[in-house]
Order: C-alpha cells, then structure tokens, then sequence
C-alpha cells in the first residue's frame, strides 16, 4: 500500500490551548511560566549575573587615578533535555463491549481515540507538574537518557537555598518570621524586582496549621479585612483541593501530598513569582521545550510544541497512537528560595 501524507494525523495543537486539569499547583500558579524555545535537543544557556552598581569615591583632581565601573560575570552552559513518551493502540478489539458513560450507546473509535489522547495528556500534565516541583524544592532534573543524568542547579551555579526557622510558640511572631524573609529576599533579587508578581509559601501541614491557627494570626484574621481575601495568583475555581489563606503580601498554601511536592509537614518554601519579563530574558524559574523527537514529518516541521500527540495507522488500519514531548524545568536562582522550617514548642 502506498504511504500517502493522510496516513497520520497530528494532534499537537488541538491541545495547545487547553486549561491544564484541576489541582496542579504549580502549573496554575504560572511559578514555571516562563516558556523558552529550543531549536534542537539540546540547548546553551548563557548566564550573566550582574554586579551591584557601587558608589563613586571622590578621588584628586590632578592625579592619575580613575576610578573603576563594575563588570558582570558570564558563563556558558550546555545542556540535553529530557525525552518522554507514551504509546497506545485503537484495534477491532476496541470497537465492541466499551460503552459511553451514562449510556446504553457504543463508543465510536473516534471517542475512544479522543479518551485515550485525553489520558496522556493528563499523564503529561501531571509529569510536568512534578518536573516543576522537583526543580523547586530539591533543585534537580531528571534527566535520565541524556549526557547529564541528573542536573542539580544548585551545584551548576553555585547557588544554594536559603534556610531560616518558622517559630510557632504563643509568644512568637511567625508574620514576622515570614516578613523578614521576603525583606532578605528583595535584596538578592536585585534588577528582578520589576519582575515580581507576588509571593507564595508552600507549606506543610504542620506549618500551614501552626501558622494558621497561631493566636496572633487568628486575631489579625478575625480583625483585619485587609490580611485576608483573594488575590491575582490564587485561581480558586481551578485548585480546589487546596487550602490557603492571605497573609501581608504572602499567600500560604496547604501542600499535603508531601510523596509528590517533597515538602515536609514541618516545613515552608518562600517562593517569589514572575512574569512579564522580555522576550530575550529569562526569568529565574521556567522550562525549556524542544522540537518533536520520533516523527520524521513533524519534527521537518519546526514547530515546537509543550507536548506532541498523533496518530498512525498500520497495514490493517489500526490505530497507533503516540505523545511525547521534551521538557527541561529549570531554576536558575535556587538562592530566592527560602526553606524554613518549623521550631518545636518548648
């Protein structure tokens, strides 16, 4: 049988614009959102950290001396992204005995092959969802199958956590404790400041109740209108599986499934939000995508897309389904995040 251009089809951008599935914190909260192109497999990163404008020291008139402007340091890094995918199959063992949901009717192949496309999606979703998590929190890829099995990026760029105590006692002050941190926070960002949206902590369930439920904070919640509300990050319609409430100018998230976040019942991550940043920029946190990797035709393309679904068909007409995508979830500043944990009352 010939091969013509119609035996395959590409889905890719159908889903291109479809709202990610409920409850992927991350994701929703656009902390990742920051989305750069790769034109290959692989892709070089150019890091320029720019040194704090110092003051002019008066110097003598007539002397020889000058004084010096500060200059950036730069470096060149050169890394693989991440491949994955899945494969399913649509035969005449599908057509019979699949009934709709909340029907008597049949399912078409057309809906079974939509459901199973469906599914990967979600699987994908959620893949990346913990992709981002692990970056956050532990400051790793992995990035099994590549020339760097594992990239750790505190250790690429010398840059660690900043760890600090989130105390708890009735005569503490955790909005305190949480305030000085963002303060500290600032004063790393610098020329990032005009970047930030706003800011989150990710808490454990030990820390998200004992500051929650702290006397000083349920006071300030109970008389204060202006501590407590809604705001610009916190998509309540499509995360409803979490708790959170506003505290200042931070909003405290309940993160429970520590198996999947990798955040401890007694702990609490201080994460700064970005966004809007320049085209020819990148923002502290975000992804690299890459082109499609196991489709001759879609790859000749040039388009890049987060995620790739197409179906094939075999000599008996069979329907080969396949997705994969290529995705490198970086975090260039793991110092602007804050690790504080829980001190036990005496």
């Amino acid at each position: 049988m010939a091969i013509k251009s119609f035996d395959y089809v590409d889905y890719s951008k159908v889903f291109r614009d479809q709202v990610p599935q409920s409850n992927l914190l991350l994701t929703h909260l656009n902390v990742f959102a920051d989305r750069q192109i790769a034109d290959s497999h692989k892709v070089s990163v150019d890091r320029i950290l720019e040194s704090a404008i110092g003051v002019d020291a008066p110097l003598m008139r007539f002397s020889s001396e000058w004084g010096t402007i500060e200059k950036p340091t730069a470096g060149s890094y050169l890394y693989e992204l991440p491949w994955a995918g899945v494969t399913d199959r649509v035969s005449s063992a599908d057509l019979k005995g699949y009934r709709r949901p909340g029907s008597t009717m049949e399912q078409s192949l057309d809906e079974i092959e939509a459901n199973k496309f469906i599914q990967m999606r979600a699987k994908f979703e959620r893949s990346r969802e913990y992709a981002y998590w692990q970056a956050l929190i532990f400051n790793k890829v992995d990035a099994f199958g590549t020339q760097q099995p594992e990239i750790d990026w505190s250790l690429e760029f010398s840059l660690n956590q900043r760890t600090a105590d989130l105390h708890q006692d009735v005569n503490d002050d955790p909005m305190r404790d949480i305030d000085d941190q963002v303060s500290a926070t600032k004063a790393l960002m610098g020329g990032l400041t005009q970047y930030l949206r706003g800011w989150v902590l990710l808490c454990g369930s030990d820390a998200y109740r004992a500051v929650r439920y702290h006397p000083q904070i349920r006071e300030l919640l109970v008389y204060s209108n202006g501590l407590v509300g809604s705001d610009v990050l916190f998509p309540t319609d499509v995360l409803p599986g979490f708790s959170s409430f506003m505290l200042g100018s931070v909003r405290l998230i309940e993160c429970s499934d520590s198996a999947f976040t990798g955040v401890k019942s007694d702990q609490a991550f201080l994460v700064p939000v970005f966004g809007n940043a320049p085209v020819d920029q990148s923002l502290p946190m975000g992804r690299f995508v890459g082109p499609c990797a196991r489709h001759l035709e879609i790859s000749a393309s040039g388009d890049v897309e987060d995620w790739y679904a197409y179906r094939a068909f075999d000599e008996l007409r069979n329907r080969n389904l396949y997705s994969e995508y290529s995705l490198l979830a970086y975090n260039f500043r793991p110092d602007l995040i804050t690790r504080m944990t829980l001190v036990p009352v005496k």
